[in-house]
C-alpha cells in the first residue's frame, strides 16, 4: 500500500510539474504521466484529483488556447478543430469552444488582415498566380472556401489600386 501512495505522489508531483510549464488539457497530462511508467489506475486518480481541483479544465483550456491562438497566429475554425482534437478535446467541447469564437475565426476581415500582413510574398507576381497562393495560404490555415475567396478578391483590389496610386 506505501508502494501505491509513494507512485501516487511522485504520479502527482510529475503532473503538477508539467502543469506548472504550460496550460494543458487533460489528455496531454495523461499522456505525460503513462510515458513516464506510471499504472493506469494511478494516472486516472491524478487526472480525477486534478480535475476536481480545476487545475484541468478541458473547456477552458480549449478557450484560452484558441484566445492565444487568434492573437499570435490566427488560422480557420478547421484548422483550430484539428489541433484542439490533436490535443485530446472532446469533440463536443471543440465545437462548443469554437461556436463561441465563429465570428472571429472564419471572418473574412480576419482573413484580410492575415493577407494584407502577407502582402508582399505575392507582390510582383502575375495576377492568377498570386491570387492562387494566396488562397491556398489561406486554406493552409484551415479557412473556409467562400470567405477566403472574397478576402484574396478584397486584398488583390487593394493591393492593384495601392500600385496605381
Amino acid at each position: 500500500m506505501a508502494d501505491q501512495e509513494d507512485e501516487l505522489q511522485k504520479a502527482r508531483r510529475l503532473g503538477m510539474d508539467y502543469l506548472a510549464g504550460a496550460d494543458r488539457a487533460a489528455q496531454q497530462v495523461r499522456q505525460k504521466l503513462h510515458k513516464a511508467g506510471f499504472s493506469g489506475e494511478v494516472v486516472e486518480q491524478v487526472i480525477a484529483e486534478f480535475a476536481e481541483k480545476r487545475w484541468l479544465d478541458d473547456e477552458g483550456f480549449a478557450r484560452r488556447w484558441v484566445e492565444s491562438r487568434l492573437e499570435k497566429k490566427p488560422a480557420g475554425a478547421r484548422r483550430f478543430a484539428q489541433e484542439l482534437r490533436g490535443r485530446g478535446i472532446e469533440p463536443e467541447i471543440v465545437e462548443r469552444v469554437l461556436g463561441e469564437f465563429a465570428g472571429q475565426l472564419d471572418a473574412e476581415g480576419a482573413m484580410a488582415g492575415l493577407l494584407r500582413r502577407q502582402q508582399g510574398r505575392w507582390a510582383g507576381l502575375e495576377e492568377e498566380r498570386a491570387r492562387r497562393r494566396m488562397l491556398d495560404f489561406l486554406r493552409r490555415r484551415g479557412y473556409d472556401e467562400e470567405g477566403a475567396v472574397r478576402a484574396v478578391e478584397q486584398v488583390w483590389k487593394e493591393m492593384q489600386q495601392g500600385e496605381n496610386e
